[in-house]
């Protein structure tokens, strides 16, 4: 069976998939990835973490 569709009606449904897409990416990119917790880098988020090392290199060492 072939399913034939109006181009107003796929058009809709295209632009609807790719709000979801997007959604989906923004809160994994946003959320998920950089305000979530890690256990390899001692509980913190990677933002943390990496805020952390930066400033660790700025500091004098101890001789």
């Amino acid at each position: 069976m072939r399913y034939v569709f109006h181009p107003e009606a796929l058009n809709e449904y295209t632009e609807a998939v790719q709000y979801y897409i997007d959604a989906i990416v923004e809160w994994i990119e946003v959320f998920y990835n950089r305000q979530r917790i890690h256990s390899t880098l001692d509980n913190l988020s990677p933002v943390r973490f990496e805020q952390q090392y930066w400033l660790s290199l700025q500091q004098p060492r101890a001789a």
